[in-house]
């Protein structure tokens, strides 16, 4: 499995970035399978509340991102993948925690299988997380970038809230290259946190190869 080969990598000593999602949620299991079976030290950031309790569960110890000077390596899923630099995150609703894992991380892993490698973003989703005051004129400036977008609901269709209690807008942009150019546009408006475009950062991806 990915979450194996990720977990492999782990060593003594270490602090450790977790993301969020169920490629996460597999590699908790595995690494904490390896460090009860070697007896080895090691500390855990979690991005999600999800994940955190998911470690906790399996005797993972815990660090708050608040209590550490630097991440030794950061693990996480993606639901795009363009190249080491670019990809996708926030499906899961998670993507400013996350991101500030991976910024604050030494070497980035993405675990990921080749169903998550696309050619280019366009026509993605791109998740945003923005804050719940004034989200309706927020909206208006997103559309105005030249997204069609939509204010993420749950099934009992009540808004979709963050683990830092903001909204999700799922925004679809048709015809652009530079992402990056996207992402700092999104930024600039008053009410965006962050976007799910993951860039100008170097992502060492983790994947099964073809038999």
């Amino acid at each position: 499995m990915i979450a194996e080969l990720g977990a492999a990598i782990v060593e003594n000593g270490m602090t450790i970035g977790l993301g969020s999602g169920s490629t996460m949620a597999y590699f908790v299991e595995a690494v904490a399978k390896r460090i009860n079976e070697e007896k080895l030290t090691v500390q855990f950031v979690p991005a999600s509340k999800t994940i955190e309790q998911k470690a906790l569960d399996y005797g993972l110890k815990l660090i708050s991102i608040e209590c550490v000077q630097e991440i030794d390596y950061a693990f996480d899923g993606a639901d795009w993948i363009i190249n080491k630099e670019t990809l996708i995150k926030g499906g899961g609703g998670s993507l400013f925690r996350e991101k500030k894992i991976l910024l604050n991380s030494v070497q980035r892993f993405i675990l990921a299988d080749e169903s998550k490698f696309i050619d280019r973003l366009s026509d993605s989703i791109i998740p945003i997380e923005i804050v719940p005051f004034g989200y309706t004129k927020t909206i208006h400036s997103i559309r105005e970038v030249g997204g069609e977008c939509y204010l993420r609901k749950r099934m009992d269709e009540e808004k979709y809230l963050t683990d830092n209690y903001n909204y999700i807008v799922d925004a679809r942009f048709s015809g652009i290259g530079n992402w990056g150019f996207i992402h700092e546009q999104l930024k600039r408006i008053q009410g965006v946190v962050d976007t799910g475009i993951f860039c100008n950062m170097e992502f060492q991806i983790i994947t099964l190869e073809k038999e």
